[in-house]
């Protein structure tokens, strides 16, 4: 009676977690379930998951556990997308006896919790809210402006946790503006301004990055 109580209260315990770790790029076995293998030809294995409705075809294209319990990652993960889920696996192994009799070697549900880490792997973005067309942005200063007059503020935003940005003028007068590290551009001398126009493009550069940075044009009038 006591062996009883022991099996019933084993039975009505939840699942045990496993939480697995890995950046969004990484492609290859990321866990190994040994309860989870078929041991003899007599092995009838089923193995299934039970992913969050949001994320299930997302999920069910990049997970993969195979007959000898190696979990594994097919595809990319996105860590915009999400960084963290949680989902259910079950295993349940199926021994045929002689007569034709199945016994119930293994039958566990476990919760597993992926932690995805972010990779510098996106571009920067603009988020200007000046007036812009035809992918120009328009900063306007007096001719007889002074030095370190400011003229226009670039905002750019880089969804990695890991940027850094900067911003650099790639085409125009270095000599009549400046650009500092955090997208301020300012006059940079005591010359006046006798153009009417000047075309300046500037780059917003991620220094965490090897992905391309992004230039946009902008006009100081």
């Amino acid at each position: 009676t006591q062996s009883n109580r022991h099996r019933r209260q084993q039975s009505v315990q939840p699942p045990s977690r496993i939480t697995i770790r890995f950046n969004e790029s990484y492609i290859g076995s990321i866990s190994e379930i040994k309860y989870c293998r078929e041991q003899t030809s007599k092995d009838h294995l089923e193995q299934t998951f039970q992913f969050p409705m949001k994320y299930e075809s997302f999920l069910r294209e990049r997970l993969h556990i195979n007959e000898k319990g190696l979990l594994s990652v097919l595809r990319p993960f996105d860590y915009e997308y999400f960084q963290t889920v949680t989902f259910q696996f079950h295993c349940l192994i199926l021994e045929q006896q002689n007569g034709g009799m199945n016994l119930t070697r293994v039958n566990k549900t476990e919760d597993i919790q992926l932690i995805i880490d972010d990779i510098n792997d996106e571009p920067p973005r603009w988020i200007m809210d000046e007036p812009y067309q035809y992918g120009t942005y328009f900063g306007y200063v007096e001719k007889s402006a002074r030095p370190e007059t400011s003229v226009f503020r670039f905002k750019a935003f880089d969804p990695d946790t890991t940027s850094k940005l900067t911003y650099e003028i790639v085409q125009g007068d270095k000599n009549l503006f400046h650009l500092s590290s955090d997208g301020t551009l300012t006059t940079h001398s005591n010359q006046q301004l006798l153009s009417p126009t000047y075309n300046l493009t500037v780059r917003a550069i991620d220094l965490n990055s090897q992905v391309l940075s992004m230039s946009r044009s902008n006009e100081a009038h």
